[in-house]
Order: C-alpha cells, then sequence, then structure tokens
C-alpha cells in the first residue's frame, strides 16, 4: 500500500524505502517534517554493545550478522555500535606455562621479553592475573574483572577487601603494606585466606 503522499513524494521512487534500514527511514521522515534535532542513539548503542560481550552471539538482524531485513532483497544490517564493549582479557606471551590464577610480570632482566610469574623481583613489573593460560600464551584479565588468583597468606592473613601485591612465592599474590608503592597493587580480594597459600577471588584494579 502507497503511504501518504507528502511523505512518499520525498523518496525517489515507491521501493526504495524497503531498501533502507530503519534507521534511514526514521531520519528520512524526520527530514520530510522538518525535524533537525540530533538523534539520541545512546541506548540502542548500549544494547548493542551489551549484545556484543564475549559469549553473545549475533541475533538475526543485529549488526555484525548476515541476516537480511525480509523482503528487502539484500538490504544492510542495521547500524552497528560506536563503541562496542571491551574484550574482558587480552592475550599475552609468556616464558612458561602458565596456570589461570597465576600473577604475572615483566622479565627482571628484560622487560622486553615474554611475561613470567610475579616473584616481587627487582625490575620486575606485575602485569595482572591470568584468567587462562598454556605454555606460550595467557589471557591476562582486565581491570574489573572478577577471577581466582592464587594467594599466599603465609606472611599476613588475607581479608576480604584487602588490596593485594606481588608475593615472593612465583605466581602468587599477597596482603598489600599500608602505603603501596604506586603501580604494584594488582587486585582486591574477594575472599579472606587466613594463612598459608590457596586460591580466592579478586578483583582486578590498578593503582
Amino acid at each position: 500500500m502507497e503511504g501518504p503522499p507528502h511523505l512518499r513524494a520525498d523518496f525517489p521512487t515507491a521501493e526504495e524505502p524497503e531498501t533502507q534500514s530503519a534507521l534511514q527511514r526514521w531520519s528520512t521522515l524526520r527530514e520530510a517534517i522538518g525535524e533537525k534535532s540530533p538523534l539520541d542513539l545512546s541506548r540502542s548503542d548500549a544494547l548493542v554493545a551489551l549484545a556484543r560481550r564475549p559469549g553473545n552471539e549475533p541475533l538475526d538482524g543485529a549488526p555484525g550478522s548476515a541476516a537480511r531485513h525480509p523482503g528487502s532483497g539484500g538490504a544492510a544490517p542495521l547500524e552497528p555500535a560506536r563503541a562496542p564493549a571491551p574484550a574482558a582479557t587480552i592475550t599475552v606471551g609468556v616464558a612458561a606455562a602458565v596456570r589461570a590464577g597465576d600473577l604475572l610480570a615483566t622479565d627482571p632482566v628484560d622487560a622486553a621479553r615474554p611475561f613470567v610469574l610475579a616473584g616481587a623481583l627487582p625490575g620486575q613489573t606485575v602485569i595482572g592475573v591470568a584468567a587462562a593460560g598454556d605454555d606460550k600464551t595467557a589471557a591476562l584479565a582486565l581491570a574489573g574483572r572478577v577471577v581466582p588468583c592464587h594467594a599466599d597468606a603465609t606472611t599476613a592473613p588475607i581479608a576480604a577487601g584487602d588490596l593485594l601485591v606481588a608475593s615472593p612465592l612465583p605466581g602468587h599474590a599477597m596482603r598489600a603494606p599500608a602505603v603501596a608503592a604506586p603501580g604494584t597493587v594488582v587486585a582486591r580480594a574477594l575472599e579472606p585466606l587466613s594463612g598459608g597459600t590457596g586460591t580466592i577471588l579478586v578483583r582486578i584494579v590498578t593503582q
């Protein structure tokens, strides 16, 4: 069915609206009625970014999907998100086998070499906790993510909420001193460890 003449006349042909995305059609209609205020796409962008989180497959018709609009004859997919959510991990090279929960740091001799297990050594810079790993690479958890971490409470118990730094025990984190040096804090404990060593949940932080 043909639309109102004062709207349909704004398209070069009667078929063109069906070959445009919903956003394109809405923008054209707004121009036709003289609406010039910018569109607020913040909510739709947020929904698209949520759908693009790791592990979420794109739905038919969603940005990134190969699906087409029914009856469009090959219409373009919807507008992609301008700022997709960042991934929860980043892959880094390691010098030896790494397990999930290991605390990683730069090589104390040559910071340009693959990362090694942190051990509170002079010249090391702690970079974070491995969410997964093997003998060549590790998935380094980014700030804000909650992951298991190997912890060392042999010298001081760890309470939930404590800040953590590298322990002398390779790959482990321990309770931070009252005044931690800048750049040494790697995580905040979400679970306690009264003594010895173990694995606790932590939230990755930078400080």
